[in-house]
């Protein structure tokens, strides 16, 4: 049958009925556009199409079941907030009528959100919302295949390069430099370079205009609060404009962040090697190396000059170096967790060189903790220290936890079925850094949705404040993509295999035996981590080989353990003292 026939009988008919009645789109997705689409992509009487053609129907049909797989996802999404609301309406039950006159809407709303956080939170760790958070994860990452395959079809047909051409040349140009790397006669030093503050177009954080609202006001119907709100409306109103006035005098300078002045000592690839310039008398000499992870940027522990790890160490003299990812992109989803150990291994060399001296400490923050971990495991003769901070080792301490909300991160990961993870790297070539910076929002799903405006009300009135604000949302937005062979190590390797802490993880051939570790270490860790459980880095303690050993717990968050009041003078102090204690 030809194409022209085929589409007069079948498709011709669907499209004239649905124009008379439009709402009929809506009933017919789910049942016989995707019948119509499986016919076209499947019916042997095709057999004579162009490959392009059977293609784009199927990208059609993965388009439907993204849609449907869409629907129901919200579906089980929408569930906590019924839930949420029956019990704050129940809550308020027996409120007596000269209470309720009295009500503060304010009150009432961090009463909303702590009912509702609590029921989307328990949502989120439920059997039905990872499977459906799952198969909604198929579903875009077959689209993507199709879309891929339409592109590839195209490009062939005019001679163009495809997808697949760009990602062989990746591997063989990563080949490439791993055997530069391996020669040191080879290695290109940038010196007496200036690194420029980290202040470029990719970190504007207010460009995207669909930030979510929240209506409060009728959240607390039935309560005689109107005139108290329509009080804090007047008084939001003046804020709004001197908010307004406060942001029109603001340039990106003013919320420039990792802007402690330091020097390019080297680069390789996109990872260079930076030394901050020192702002006090030297009290320790021991070179300390700053390893962040891949997960966001180093700029998190330099934000402003009062909340900053790097500037804290710097005026208690520590002799500070940073190794910093850069930006990788798809060029670099074939670097492994095996590379950047290797980077980590090169940027110690050349601060020995530097310095002078024959071993330095490394300071190991988040996914950063693990790399220098390892580094200290493979090359126990360079390492004199190793401090950690929220450093996860072993990623199934949480299981048995009872706590409500930590580990979260730990459970999602765990959901997924090895093919997923393979899937996500294979289509993608990385984990998009938006992909992990949903995640990350999931775990305190109502500040997300509220911070930016009702939270957002508070700050407006105060310019430090805003500014603070604005800073750690410029980290926020600034989170870089996660190099897919790295992503797949740390995603299928450790997080479902612990294989870390059970003693064969591989890398270069080498087996990380966390035993070989003989230097002094000290492991910070948040007692409220919600994102590294306090038992995942507390189980380095029993695993190591050195016998001088200290654990120390911060009352504080992920984040707070690095930017908090509470925590900013007291981790430095931490650090600092135990370094100099160790000093030669």
């Amino acid at each position: 049958m030809k194409l022209e026939k085929l589409w007069s009988n079948w498709m011709i008919p669907f499209l004239t009925t649905r124009a008379v009645d439009s709402s009929l789109f809506a009933v017919a997705q789910a049942d016989e556009i995707s019948e119509f689409i499986k016919r076209m992509a499947e019916v042997p009487r095709l057999a004579d199409m162009w490959s392009l053609d059977r293609q784009v129907y199927a990208l059609m049909a993965a388009w439907m079941d993204v849609s449907q797989r869409m629907a129901i996802y919200h579906a089980i999404a929408s569930v906590p907030w019924s839930k949420a609301y029956e019990r704050y309406s129940a809550s308020f039950a027996d409120t007596e009528k000269e209470d309720a006159k009295d009500f503060d809407w304010r009150k009432g709303f961090e009463a909303w959100r702590e009912i509702a956080d609590k029921e989307l939170i328990s949502n989120m760790r439920s059997r039905d919302f990872l499977a459906a958070q799952r198969e909604l994860l198929r579903s875009v990452l077959d689209l993507r295949i199709r879309q891929q395959e339409v592109a590839d079809s195209v490009g062939r047909l005019y001679g163009v390069p495809t997808q697949h051409d760009f990602d062989d040349l990746a591997r063989q140009i990563t080949e490439l430099r791993r055997e530069l790397r391996a020669s040191p006669t080879q290695r290109s030093v940038v010196k007496g370079a200036t690194a420029q503050p980290d202040n470029q177009e990719r970190d504007k954080i207010m460009s995207d205009p669909r930030y979510p609202t929240f209506n409060t006001f009728n959240t607390f119907n039935g309560f005689n609060s109107f005139n108290s709100f329509m009080k804090d409306c007047a008084e939001n109103f003046g804020r709004f404009h001197k908010a307004a006035d406060v942001l029109a005098a603001t340039g990106n300078v003013d919320v420039d962040i990792g802007a402690t002045p330091k020097t390019l000592v080297m680069r390789r690839d996109k990872v260079e090697l930076f030394r901050y310039e020192p702002t006090a008398e030297r009290t320790v000499e021991t070179p300390v190396l700053i390893v962040y992870g891949l997960i966001g940027r180093y700029t998190f522990l330099d934000l402003q000059p009062d909340r900053s790890l790097v500037r804290s160490l710097l005026d208690k003299g520590i002799n500070l170096w940073l190794i910093e990812w850069g930006q990788p992109g798809r060029g670099e989803r074939w670097l492994t967790i095996d590379d950047y150990v290797d980077y980590i291994h090169e940027a110690v060399h050349r601060i020995c060189h530097e310095t002078g001296h024959d071993r330095v400490t490394l300071l190991g923050i988040c996914e950063g903790g693990v790399l220098a971990t390892c580094y200290a495991a493979l090359h126990p003769e360079k390492v004199k220290n190793l401090v950690l901070a929220a450093t996860p080792i072993d990623f199934h301490a949480d299981i048995d936890d009872t706590a409500a909300d930590p580990g979260l991160l730990n459970i999602w990961t765990r959901s997924l079925a090895p093919e997923d993870i393979d899937h996500i790297v294979d289509v993608l070539g990385v984990i998009p850094g938006e992909f992990m910076g949903s995640l990350f929002t999931l775990m305190t799903p109502m500040n997300s949705l509220t911070k930016y405006n009702v939270d957002l009300l508070e700050k407006l009135a105060d310019k430090d404040k805003l500014i603070n604000f604005l800073r750690m949302e410029k980290w926020l937005a600034d989170r870089p993509d996660h190099p897919g062979a790295a992503g797949r190590q740390w995603l299928k390797e450790l997080y479902h295999e612990n294989r870390l802490v059970e003693g064969s993880f591989e890398l270069s051939g080498r087996v990380v035996d966390l035993r070989a570790i003989v230097a002094p270490v000290l492991n910070i860790f948040a007692l409220n981590d919600h994102i590294i459980p306090p038992a995942c880095s507390k189980a380095l303690g029993s695993k190591i080989g050195t016998t001088e050993y200290k654990e120390i717990g911060l009352d504080c968050g992920h984040v707070g353990l690095f930017v908090s009041s509470k925590s900013q003078g007291s981790l430095a102090e931490i650090i600092a003292e135990w370094l100099k204690a160790r000093d030669e």
